[in-house]
């Protein structure tokens, strides 16, 4: 009981600070901060040749999708658990920070680290940078590694703007599975809905560790080394905490006594093609 009250308690608190917050404009002032911040990038960008900012250009453009739905992933997870508020700062101003500071930074870039990953990393960085300052002007401490309580989507919001739609750890759950198909019935199509909305939540709520390796290796198909590089981890910790994840997803769809059903080669064919199409849209 005693646990239960403090978990209420803290919510509240959180809901208190962000009131405040709202009262006292604060988020408008840290978004004017932040954009000074921007400018002064962008003026210091200005003094780059135009081949050094063409080269830039074209190595960054193709990684951008990934790097969005990286960052989106990112604020989705911050923003429901209240250590930053929703819109602030938007995935635009995220993604316009990250690439300014890494072509300010480029020389810098780690050698052991591919463009990706090195945006990756800054990204974390500066979404660390806002919640620390966020934690500093509302005089509250949480921790990143924490698992706050998850607020639940806004009445309306669609699951493919929750982020967090596609979880693929082993055969047992597929691709398939949580893409609607075109002759599925009601019923089918409610207990995808279900499942899907589980999956949202449980990936949610995971530690930030497990959750990033997740999102870079099932979601964005990198590889533990790949991951380990982007998170300054070793991939054994990468493969750990996945391991560790997919058995707290399943054993988090087995209380729901949800069973995915099989599928031939060609829905899951299919399934894919529409799973990427959706995120070329």
């Amino acid at each position: 009981m005693g646990k239960v009250l403090d978990h209420v308690f803290a919510g509240l608190g959180r809901q208190f600070q962000h009131h405040l917050a709202q009262l006292r404009h604060e988020d408008s002032w840290r978004r004017k901060e932040r954009r000074a911040g921007l400018r002064q990038f962008k003026a210091a960008l200005g003094a780059r040749s135009d081949a050094e900012l063409t080269l830039f250009r074209d190595l960054v453009h193709p990684l951008l999708p990934a790097l969005q739905r990286f960052i989106q992933r990112e604020l989705a997870r911050l923003q429901a658990c209240g250590d930053l508020a929703p819109g602030d700062p938007a995935a635009d101003e995220v993604i316009d920070e990250a690439l300014a500071r890494a072509c300010e930074q480029r020389q810098q870039r780690p050698r052991r680290l591919e463009p990706l990953q090195w945006l990756y990393q800054i990204a974390i960085d500066f979404l660390a940078e806002e919640v620390a300052r966020r934690q500093r002007d509302e005089g509250r401490f949480i921790s990143l590694e924490g698992r706050a309580p998850m607020q639940s989507p806004e009445a309306g919001q669609e699951d493919d703007e929750i982020v967090f739609e596609y979880w693929q750890p082993d055969e047992a759950l597929r691709l398939e599975d949580l893409v609607p198909a075109a002759d599925e019935t009601p019923e089918d199509a409610a207990s995808t809905k279900e499942m899907r909305q589980r999956v949202n939540t449980l990936l949610a709520d995971l530690p930030t560790p497990w959750r990033r390796a997740v999102a870079l290796c099932r979601i964005e198909a990198r590889s533990p080394a790949a991951a380990a590089r982007a998170l300054g981890a070793r991939e054994q910790e990468v493969v750990s905490w996945l391991a560790h994840a997919d058995a707290f997803l399943k054993a988090g769809l087995d209380d729901l006594h949800l069973v995915p059903k099989s599928s031939s080669i060609h829905s899951r064919r299919r399934s894919s093609n529409a799973w990427e199409h959706a995120h070329e849209t």
